[in-house]
């Protein structure tokens, strides 16, 4: 029997529990075994069950592997001799570099979003992070980059890399059978973190432009993050809006199964920071429920206006509001038909089993030296 090739999969800090994404990647692959490469495990690493390597252990080789290149645990990595390296974000792929050179095997590198589209990440200091000095060497080196949706693909060619690298692959999540409900709540929903890009500011806005036209619209925002207070402040007078804090992936599915609409008022951040493709909103096709978005990055992609879902303007709140207003009006029988387009949509293109046997299929042409089909968007 044919011992299976290995992929190491590099994650700079492994694993963040809003990163359950990069595990969804390999759930498919059967011509691979996966091994986990990290500079720190973080708090949620025990929910990958496949083997896991520090590259350098402690505070000196974590800044030698970092800085230098130097992989104090370079024996043991040798000892699984690896096909390929596949690092998630563009830091993590700055970081993978000397790891795949040194190892002279082909690397990629999926980009998610901020990571391509932050000004910081390209900003001039006086001492440049490693993802600055080594930027060029992977534009170089690495096989193939791959973006999460069109959007981020095509920043990366704005970027200078490649057209004939750059691959766009979208990530999926794990498909259920849900039943469309007639007795959903009057309430909206938000999930996500609590920070610039998720654009809580332009739904609150919404939400207090419809109180000043006589309509009371209730919203429950779940999540946390560095903006939360400042957000409370906001919304000290508005009774209607509960903060939910973190929930579990069942709460969060139980919320959206039963709200009039889940919200997502993405924007570009004051450094840059973008979206790739908001997962929230895959997650709210499968629980039956519609989605109000912004035409922000990739989420054009998959919310059709008036198809699959309502679009608004990014940061417009006051269009947002009147979507608000259409979803609370819309009949039973055209809300079930936006949802059912979605969820075609959701089947087609975003089941992650179907999307990680799409992934080591091209990473077997890589391996092979077969041109990739997509590479053009």
């Amino acid at each position: 029997m044919n011992q299976k090739k290995v992929i190491l999969v590099y994650r700079d800090k492994l694993l963040l529990d809003s990163e359950t994404f990069i595990s969804r990647s390999y759930e498919a692959f059967s011509d691979y075994r996966v091994v986990y490469a990290c500079s720190k495990l973080g708090w949620s690493h025990n929910k990958i069950k496949d083997e896991k390597i520090i590259v350098s252990n402690g505070v000196v080789s974590r800044f030698l592997f970092t800085n230098f290149g130097f992989i104090k645990n370079l024996k043991q990595i040798k000892q699984l001799k690896p096909s390929i390296v596949h690092a998630h974000f563009g830091k993590s792929g700055a970081l993978a570099l000397p790891i795949a050179q040194q190892l002279k095997i082909p690397l990629i590198i999926t980009y998610h979003g901020g990571d391509i589209t932050k000004s910081t990440h390209l900003k001039k200091t006086i001492l440049p992070k490693v993802y600055q000095r080594r930027l060029a060497k992977i534009k170089k080196y690495a096989s193939n980059f791959f973006g999460v949706s069109n959007f981020i693909s095509q920043k990366l060619i704005d970027n200078g890399f490649s057209p004939d690298k750059v691959v766009t692959h979208y990530l999926g999540i794990n498909l259920k059978k849900t039943n469309k409900s007639d007795r959903f709540n009057d309430r909206l929903f938000f999930a996500g973190r609590f920070v610039e890009k998720k654009g809580i500011d332009i739904l609150i806005d919404a939400i207090k432009i419809l109180n000043s036209k006589g309509h009371l619209i209730n919203l429950d925002l779940a999540g946390t993050g560095p903006l939360e207070d400042y957000f409370k402040k906001m919304t000290k007078d508005m009774p209607q809006i509960k903060y939910l804090g973190w929930l579990s992936k069942e709460e969060m599915d139980n919320y959206m199964t039963n709200s009039m609409a889940v919200v997502v008022p993405s924007k570009v951040a004051s450094n840059g920071d973008c979206e790739g493709l908001p997962t929230v909103i895959l997650e709210a096709f499968s629980n039956s429920c519609l989605v109000i978005a912004s035409n922000h990055s990739g989420i054009p992609e998959i919310i059709k206006s008036e198809e699959t879902g309502f679009i608004f303007k990014e940061c417009d709140s006051e269009a947002l509001s009147k979507q608000i207003l259409k979803v609370r009006d819309i009949s039973l029988h055209d809300r079930n038909k936006l949802i059912d387009a979605g969820q075609k949509i959701l089947i087609e293109k975003f089941n992650s089993f179907e999307q990680s046997k799409k992934l080591e299929k091209n990473i077997n042409k890589i391996l092979s030296n077969e041109p990739i089909k997509e590479a053009n968007i």
